[in-house]
């Protein structure tokens, strides 16, 4: 549960306070869309760090591939495999 407070003017404290506006004309429907919009960032930020976190497991995954290949060894991996990786 996100706590927030009402204020002239919307946005997010440094503290992480999410401040909705009142007193405007509209102010209901304009608090709507602001819950809205601050949603959707929460829920943009939590893709991208998904998204990051798996491109960092398959970096990772990679990252002895070009040593093995140095050393002219056979990679340990079918097409199928290869298919896998390469999405």
């Amino acid at each position: 549960v996100l706590d927030f407070t009402y204020g002239k003017q919307a946005g997010l404290l440094p503290t992480g306070e999410l401040v909705l506006s009142i007193g405007q004309e509209n102010w209901a429907k304009t608090q709507v869309l602001e819950k809205i919009a601050f949603s959707h960032g929460i829920q943009r930020s939590v893709k991208i760090s998904v998204m990051e976190h798996l491109s960092e497991d398959l970096i990772d995954s990679l990252k002895p591939i070009p040593d093995i290949l140095m050393e002219k060894k056979a990679l340990k991996i079918d097409q199928k495999g290869v298919m896998k990786t390469m999405g």
